[in-house]
Formats: structure tokens, sequence, C-alpha cells
């Protein structure tokens, strides 16, 4: 079953490290179908990402809001490649005007979530917990995120995200800056 087809029939997800889809393709199946995606995430590993043009292209504006950016950010740039051999797509995607980050610079959120609007035949869809690519980074147990469809949950999700926006700071040159050293 198609994962619109599961999201219709159970009007949510628990995805986890051994779930099938991965969250991995819950995230490119998310951006390739939305029109808009929030993302606030605490902590990212770049060189993790790897995101493909096709999955990225339908995206018209994408908001990444981290708590806090890190030099060690862009480590895994070098040891985690995409299937390509490179971090090019995720390079060209974030020089687009389509990106815009920025960082908070201070813990305001528990835990990871995304907003991914304007989904035909879903319409918005919230993802509650741990965001990873590659074999999420957890100490104990499974890494679990909880993919939302409920319109007032959504709603709520996205007022903290734009709150949290309001409170940010734009990190898109540092972030670009990193990339292109590890490109």
């Amino acid at each position: 079953m198609t994962l619109e087809g599961l999201l219709a029939a159970h009007g949510g997800l628990l995805v986890d490290d051994v779930s099938e889809p991965s969250l991995r393709d819950v995230i490119g199946r998310l951006l390739s179908a939305c029109a808009h995606a929030e993302i606030a995430v605490s902590h990212v590993r770049l060189g993790a990402v790897d995101l493909s043009a096709e999955e990225m292209q339908g995206v018209q504006m994408c908001r990444v809001l981290l708590d806090r950016l890190e030099a060690r950010s862009f480590d895994a740039i070098d040891a985690v490649r995409t299937a390509a051999g490179s971090s090019g797509g995720l390079l060209e995607f974030i020089a687009s005007d389509r990106v815009q980050t920025h960082s908070v610079g201070f813990g305001c959120w528990q835990p990871d979530f995304s907003i991914y609007r304007g989904i035909e035949g879903i319409g918005d869809v919230l993802l509650v917990g741990a965001h990873y690519f590659h074999e999420p980074q957890t100490l104990n147990g499974s890494a679990f995120t909880c993919i939302v469809t409920n319109a007032v949950a959504v709603s709520a999700a996205l007022a903290r995200f734009n709150r949290l926006w309001d409170q940010s700071h734009d990190v898109r040159a540092v972030v670009l800056a990193g990339l292109e050293s590890h490109a």
C-alpha cells in the first residue's frame, strides 16, 4: 500500500528504526508530494541527508529551523555520501531561493517536528519525534516518529513553528559555506 493509502486508512502512523517504509523514505515521499515544508530539528547531520533532486523538485518553499548550528554538522559530509557520490543535490536545493535556513540558538522545542503542506489527497502532514535519514543516533531503545494528519494538531504545530521562526536568525550563508567547502 502507498504511504498516502496508509495515512488515509489509519489517520496516522508510528515509524521506528525497523518500519517499512523507513523514515528516510517517508520524509522523501512527503517532500516530493508537498508544496511547502517546515522542518524544526535540534541537530542535523548534513552528511546523512541524501535527498534526490526528484524528491526536492516539487517543494516551492522549505523553511528549516535548527536549534543550533554546530561545525560538526558538516563533518559527516565527507564520510556519508549520497548514492551519486556527492552532496551536490542538497547543496543545490539549499542554494535555491526555495529554502530558508534559520537557527534559534537556544533550546526551544522537544521533540523534533516537521510539517508537509499541500499534499494532494492527504492535505497537511505532521511528523513528531525522531528525524533521521540514516541509522538513528539513539542511546537506548528505538527512535519513534509519529505521522499525524489531524488538522488541529498540524495547525498547532505550524503556529509553534512560526513563533520559533520569528525568534530565529538566518544561517543560510553559513550552511551554504559549510556545504560548499565539502562539495
